[in-house]
């Protein structure tokens, strides 16, 4: 198999797998499954509640919550806000958790110091794209180019469950952080610019990375 293509099965791979964890942690636990969106772009094809587009990176589970229309009165105990809080964490972690499985299971010793060092390899990347990220993208490549595919798919699912562990929004360990946040009443004293920035820094994380990717490309730019 060719490396760009092994990387990016590995990465459609993982992204399945983290999804269908929580489609399937969530209907476990009779919450229902609204919609399942995997990747993002166009859409390829839909098949009942299961969207399928282009790009293999990311999507999302929308489960049966409050913000509805239409939910009557005995709906409300099947929606996703409703839930104890144990649930809530265990549905908004199951994926991750799925993932760092995978990790350990493919990769053994390896795995931990994969996860852990994600977390600032994401970080310092973002905040010098044409530096720090530089360095991570070629060693990146290295290992795209060196490693069996069973170890790259160990190490693709080490460094996306450090990504979802993040503490912010659209990342399980943001909403995780949100459901505590909830429960503990903190939403009464919680600014919403606070909740605009961290969704700015979100977006910017991502586009930095992009943007470093880019330069790769055309590094004269």
């Amino acid at each position: 198999m060719p490396a760009s293509l092994a990387f990016i099965v590995a990465l459609a791979l993982c992204t399945l797998l983290h999804l269908t964890t929580f489609a399937a942690v969530g209907t476990a636990l009779r919450i229902p499954v609204r919609e399942m969106s995997l990747g993002f772009g166009p859409q390829l094809f839909r098949l009942g509640r299961l969207r399928v587009r282009l790009l293999p990176v990311g999507g999302h589970v929308r489960f049966k919550d409050l913000g509805e229309d239409g939910l009557t009165e005995d709906d409300l105990l099947g929606a996703l806000d409703t839930q104890p809080l144990w649930m809530q964490l265990a549905l908004s972690l199951s994926g991750t958790v799925t993932l760092l499985l995978v990790a350990l299971v493919l990769l053994r010793l390896e795995a931990p110091p994969a996860f852990i060092t994600g977390f600032a390899q994401i970080v310092l990347g973002a905040l010098s794209p044409v530096g720090d990220a530089q360095t991570l993208l070629a060693q990146a490549h290295q290992a795209i180019l060196q490693l069996p595919f069973t170890a790259l798919l160990g190490y693709v699912a080490a460094k996306f469950a450090a990504f979802n562990l993040l503490p912010l929004p659209a990342t399980n360990g943001g909403q995780a952080l949100t459901f505590i946040g909830r429960r503990l009443g903190l939403g009464r004293i919680w600014p919403a610019r606070l909740t605009h920035i961290l969704v700015l820094a979100y977006l910017a994380l991502g586009l930095s990375w992009v943007g470093a990717m880019v330069y790769v490309l055309n590094p004269s730019q």
